[in-house]
This record gives C-alpha cells, structure tokens and sequence, in this order.
C-alpha cells in the first residue's frame, strides 16, 4: 500500500499514529479495521521489524486511545471518529 499523503516524506519520520490514520482514510468509512491488520499493515507501510512492532505495540495502542480522532467499534476493530 503506498499512502500518498506522505509522497516526498521518509517513512522513518512518520510515527505509527500518523499512518494509522492515513491507512484508515484511505479504506474509507465502511472499512473499520482489526487492530492485528492495522498493525500489520503499519508494519507492512513502515517496513518495520517484528521486534521492533512488538516494542512499539504499548505505546501505539496507548496513542490509539489518547488520539481523539481514533474510536475502538468493539470486538478490536478501530475506526476513525469522523466517520
């Protein structure tokens, strides 16, 4: 997936809320997200280690919550509040 909100940008300096909320905006307002698949796809974007996901997962699931623009939908999936 190439997120064309960051063109130009190194993906090094995006944070994993950042392109959390981009990939969300991008699947559009019908297609909430698992936690596991967006972590994935963050991971997949980023091109991250496992290691360094799995050190990461506490602080992002942290930021999800703090964020105001993330909603939990229940069963684990994450949506965006605008929608």
């Amino acid at each position: 997936m190439e997120l064309e909100v960051f063109a130009g940008q190194k993906k090094s300096e995006l944070s994993m809320v950042e392109v959390a909320r981009a990939i969300l905006e991008e699947c559009g307002r019908d297609h909430e997200m698992y936690f596991s698949d967006l972590v994935n796809e963050i991971q997949n974007y980023l091109e991250k280690s496992d290691s360094d996901i799995r050190e990461s997962l506490p602080f992002f699931y942290a930021d999800l919550n703090v964020d105001g623009s993330f909603i939990p939908l229940g069963d684990n999936k994450w949506g965006l509040r605008s929608w």
